[in-house]
């Protein structure tokens, strides 16, 4: 009788694992094949591992900024930096991400925007200045302009 116990639960166990390595595979699948899914998981880990381990530079900006692998480049460390771009920003897409800049308390934020407002949007010069205006006002307090390389790219320091 405990025979049939014993082999009824190693049944169990074997069916149990195998259920397992099938749900792993098909969620994992996905992950593995498909670069945009890929991109996206990697960038979602990376971002809560920053909220707990402060990086040290956060990127805001369209696909010129989104394609960098910034803490590789930057310090050799892939936790140094945090990439809040998104491909096909406009200035004000920018903006909101420099708003959910805050909590990650980096010492520097980067930003670089408005090609795609002057490519492929058509924006004039004056809505640019407008939404570049916008754009420093959701810079929050902590922060302030250290160094201006280029109308189209910023670099915010914090106060420390």
């Amino acid at each position: 009788m405990s025979c049939g116990c014993a082999c009824k639960f190693a049944g169990l166990q074997i069916v149990t694992i195998f259920f397992l390595i099938v749900a792993f595979t098909l969620v994992s699948m996905p992950i593995i094949f498909s670069q945009p899914v890929r991109h996206v998981y990697l960038l979602m880990i990376d971002r809560q591992i920053a909220k707990v381990v402060p990086p040290r530079f956060v990127f805001a900006g369209d696909s010129l900024t989104a394609s960098g692998n910034w803490g590789w480049m930057l310090a050799r460390n892939p936790l140094t930096a945090t990439n809040l771009a998104e491909f096909g920003a406009s200035i004000n897409d920018v903006a909101v991400q420099v708003s959910r800049a805050g909590p990650y308390q980096a010492t520097f934020l980067l930003v670089m925007a408005g090609t795609n407002d002057l490519l492929t949007y058509h924006h004039t010069l004056e809505q640019i200045v407008c939404d570049y205006s916008s754009l420093l006002d959701k810079a929050s307090d902590r922060t302030k302009i250290n160094y201006h390389t280029h109308p189209l790219y910023i670099i915010f320091g914090a106060h420390r």
